[in-house]
């Protein structure tokens, strides 16, 4: 042990001055720095994460109040549409009319300027409505007050907006409009579904 040292200090004797200062000045910095980190470890380590934690909170306590009244919004969007005597007589009651009588209708035209009413100056940009009719009813779609309202159901499926193991689900279902709404480029969808 004594010639370790020995040579330990010898070694260190025959050092450049350059290369002394350098060793002290590692010593004089890093080590005490290694002690602080292995000592204080723990409660730097709680102060990080508390201080996320913290900042997370303040992120979401941000967001939670404006995602609220968006989905304000777009339920009561929703509501209002459900609502409309159009949407009432096509989908809640039994229709003996044909699709034209329907689609040229006083309530179809009040229904179309309640969904433009709704969707000016809002965050609902754009309402799309998939529904599957009856045969009697097919061309429902096709008529300038219904026809950007109303879609079938194979066409959302068409368009990739339902998985096929859904579409499947939904075919056993009977299934009540779906309302889509554009937001942003972002779609929400509103399904009113039974099952029998």
């Amino acid at each position: 042990m004594r010639a370790f040292w020995r040579r330990f200090k010898n070694g260190y004797l025959n050092l450049s001055l350059q290369t002394k200062f350098t060793i002290a000045l590692i010593s004089i910095v890093v080590l005490p720095a290694f002690l602080t980190v292995f000592l204080f470890y723990g409660r730097l380590y709680n102060m990080v994460v508390s201080n996320t934690i913290r900042q997370e909170q303040d992120a979401s306590a941000k967001t939670a109040p404006l995602i609220e009244r968006t989905m304000d919004t777009i339920l009561a969007t929703t509501r209002n549409i459900t609502g409309q005597n159009f949407f009432q007589e096509l989908f809640y009651m039994p229709v003996s009319d044909s699709s034209e009588k329907l689609a040229t209708s006083n309530h179809a035209i009040d229904f179309r300027n309640a969904v433009q009413r709704l969707t000016t100056d809002s965050i609902v940009t754009d309402v799309r409505i998939y529904v599957d009719f009856p045969d009697d009813l097919k061309a429902l779609d096709t008529y300038p007050n219904t026809e950007d309202l109303l879609a079938p159901l194979r066409q959302k499926v068409l368009t990739g907006m339902v998985s096929s193991r859904e579409a499947a689900r939904l075919r056993r279902c009977f299934v009540h409009p779906s309302i889509s709404v554009l937001r942003k480029n972002r779609i929400t969808e509103i399904w009113h579904i039974s099952v029998p």
